[in-house]
């Protein structure tokens, strides 16, 4: 059941699940084995002179990043006559899914600091254990999620500053990618992704 929300934190929603669709895409064009990214999801609201940034609560943003998995990074389901129109341009098969590689959102609510993550089945990269690497001692409530595409997780812990926090969750996900091989930073000013 969808969350009342006002109209100016749907936008911002929106907006940030195109942002991630693009970002996301743009990484797996460029053959990576691995997207990682922050969302940003508070609006501004003003009260006179006063201006405060406001986040959508714990719900709506597990709500946005199921949503996110399922809807804009899930392959689109084509119709019988675009699948034969991709078959005479000599296409044989949709492009891949942006689950087809190991995905990370991070994002934060009023309260806490959430995650999206999403292994691809190939991956030799467990998604349970990866969990569990990225997140030991933040008392992290989980969620595992099945559908069509995939395991995905909906990760999601309080903070007293859920904005800061965010960036040390995705520094976590850099480390453990170090530690498995699938993250090299050989230099500090060049990066090099390796398949895993």
């Amino acid at each position: 059941m969808p969350i009342e929300m006002p109209i100016a934190m749907l936008k911002a929603m929106q907006t940030a699940s195109n942002n991630a669709k693009l970002a996301i895409t743009q990484m797996m064009k460029n053959h990576c084995a691995f997207a990682c990214q922050i969302s940003e999801l508070g609006i501004m609201v003003s009260d006179g002179d006063d201006q405060e940034i406001v986040y959508p609560d714990s719900k709506q943003t597990n709500q946005w990043l199921v949503e996110l998995f399922c809807q804009h990074l899930a392959p689109r389901q084509l119709n019988e006559k675009a699948i034969l129109a991709m078959r005479a341009r000599g296409i044989q098969s949709p492009s891949q899914s942006l689950r087809d590689m190991l995905v990370v959102v991070v994002t934060s609510s009023q309260s806490h600091v959430h995650a999206g993550i999403s292994v691809p089945p190939n991956s030799a990269i467990g998604l349970a254990e990866f969990i569990e690497q990225i997140t030991a001692g933040f008392g992290v409530e989980v969620t595992m999620c099945d559908d069509a595409h995939g395991k995905y997780a909906l990760v999601w812990y309080m903070a007293d500053s859920p904005f800061k926090q965010r960036d040390t969750l995705l520094q976590r996900v850099f480390d453990q990618l170090k530690c498995l091989g699938v993250y090299v930073d050989e230099d500090e000013d060049e990066m090099v992704f390796d398949e895993f």
